[in-house]
């Protein structure tokens, strides 16, 4: 079984990179591109057999014919039968993707509500956030971002080897993904699906595993061919603010909760159990209770890339930090299902690029329309 599982990470981490070239061209396909068609100006003229020319009449038949067809087009397309579906291509006309104002977010059952002193009264379920549903092109499975509107907060901790110190950072607004990018998503944007439990039964909405930091770099080129916008990791900083709850924390030791079995897939429920049982690894994103956000499962189930790479953490403020300009590892955060201490929202860890073991991602929009 280990030689199996040697061979198939072996196998995935050998792939040929035109593998990844062919997807972004059929991407290209099916995003919308526009083409403009074009008669020539010059005049064709054809000689008779007498050695004289005669005019072409072809142009000007070419031209009544589209003339007529545009006619029928415009009869077509504003006939009631179209009303609906053209009233729906204008809404999606730029960015193909739906705002919905006010979502609700479910408390947590039996949850203490946040202190007065902590969120100024704000309880952390308010109805004043703004997602957005982006669909890719050619895609059945949506992505719903939700705002995070920026602040100041104390990243890290002064306990711990490798999140010290605690330091002030500065964000400005992001939005990012309420769950994890599943199998399902990540098949349709590649094509194919390389997960450990992509074998398992209903696995498309577990999350995307297996997946090296390069790997995320290529599903991430796609998917901006596919709905024209510019999707990319998180940065550390970005990840531990929104795991935290962004301005309406409440201070949990988790994201959510300082219960983990409220909000985490971990090591007591999903890898110390039967092996290969149902319980046994990842789970569906969304089962456990979200943080303050509305975001799941940003502790436990699978730990998830970064984009920067892993050094010391620095003393003085930050604002909007991207990391180190080089390194040799990239930071993952959150822990996985074997996991237990790192999926604190301050725990960070990290794996070479190409390591994919237990490893998702969660997709993160640094600009978005009058912000590009």
């Amino acid at each position: 079984m280990a030689k199996e599982k040697k061979g198939h990470l072996n196998e995935e981490k050998d792939r040929p990179r035109e593998l990844t070239t062919r997807r972004i061209e059929e991407a290209r396909k099916h995003a919308r591109f526009r083409s403009n068609f074009t008669l020539g100006e010059q005049d064709i003229q054809i000689k008779s057999s007498n050695g004289k020319s005669k005019k072409n009449y072809l142009i000007p038949i070419l031209c009544v014919c589209a003339f007529i067809s545009a006619l029928i087009g415009w009869w077509i397309y504003s006939s009631p039968m179209c009303e609906k579906k053209h009233s729906e291509k204008e809404a999606q006309k730029h960015f193909n993707i739906v705002e919905q104002e006010n979502i609700q977010a479910t408390p947590l059952a039996q949850e203490e509500p946040c202190s007065e002193d902590v969120v100024n009264s704000v309880s952390p379920y308010s109805s004043d956030s703004l997602s957005i549903i982006v669909h890719p092109a050619g895609c059945t499975n949506s992505i719903t971002m939700i705002k995070v509107k920026g602040g100041v907060f104390l990243m890290g901790s002064n306990d711990g080897y490798n999140n010290k110190p605690k330091h002030q950072v500065e964000l400005s607004d992001f939005y990012i993904a309420d769950k994890e990018v599943t199998q399902a998503l990540w098949t349709e944007d590649m094509g194919s699906n390389g997960s450990d439990f992509a074998k398992r039964l209903q696995s498309p909405q577990k999350p995307a595993d297996n997946i090296s930091w390069q790997d995320a770099q290529d599903f991430i080129k796609v998917l901006n061919i596919l709905t024209d916008l510019h999707f990319r990791l998180p940065t550390e900083a970005e990840w531990e603010f929104a795991a935290k709850g962004g301005n309406k924390s409440c201070g949990h030791v988790y994201s959510g909760s300082d219960n983990i079995n409220q909000v985490a897939w971990w090591a007591a429920n999903a890898y110390n159990v039967k092996p290969l049982g149902p319980d046994y690894g990842t789970h569906y994103v969304g089962m456990k209770s979200p943080n303050e956000l509305g975001l799941y499962d940003m502790s436990g189930n699978v730990w998830e890339w970064c984009q920067d790479w892993y050094n010391d953490y620095p003393r003085k403020k930050q604002k909007n930090p991207t990391g180190p300009a080089t390194g040799y590892a990239k930071v993952v955060r959150g822990g996985c299902f074997t996991s237990a201490g790192s999926c604190k929202t301050i725990s960070r860890d990290y794996m070479l690029p190409d390591n994919p073991h237990f490893v998702g991602i969660r997709l993160v929009l640094s600009a978005f329309r009058n912000d590009i």
